[in-house]
């Protein structure tokens, strides 16, 4: 059975960089919107279209997250450019196995992704953004 409770920001998702923070809530309109799509049976065209402009925005994203960790000298860029295209690589795999598009499987790991990823890998640009401001001091 599907899990409607929808995944909202928090704070706690803040990485102190305007553009960054903002670009993060879009992506959490876009999945809420794409699991709105579920939920009122609006069908797969319009889940699909909705899954595209996730991906699209994803995208757009990651390159202005990679811009920002290369301008800080980010020591953890490579790892995370290589989290980056697994997430754009296994939801486009998802999409071309010819399934429903939106799948349990591919709400679930939009979901855990986003939150997942902003936690555990996007916080500590975060952490290192803070060691900078540090050393300034």
């Amino acid at each position: 059975m599907y899990d409607s409770t929808l995944l909202n920001w928090s704070e706690d998702y803040r990485l102190g960089h305007a553009r960054i923070d903002a670009q993060h809530q879009q992506l959490f309109k876009l999945l809420r919107e794409m699991e709105q799509s579920i939920e009122q049976c609006r069908g797969n065209e319009t889940a699909r279209k909705g899954l595209l402009a996730l991906v699209d925005y994803s995208r757009y994203h990651f390159d202005a997250e990679e811009g920002h960790m290369r301008r800080l000298g980010y020591p953890g860029l490579a790892a995370h450019q290589q989290e980056h295209k697994g997430i754009i690589n296994e939801i486009e795999h998802l999409l071309d196995e010819g399934k429903p598009v939106l799948t349990v499987e591919l709400v679930y790991f939009v979901r855990r992704w986003l939150a997942d990823h902003i936690i555990n890998s996007d916080m500590k640009i975060r952490d290192y953004q803070k060691t900078l401001a540090n050393d300034d001091n």
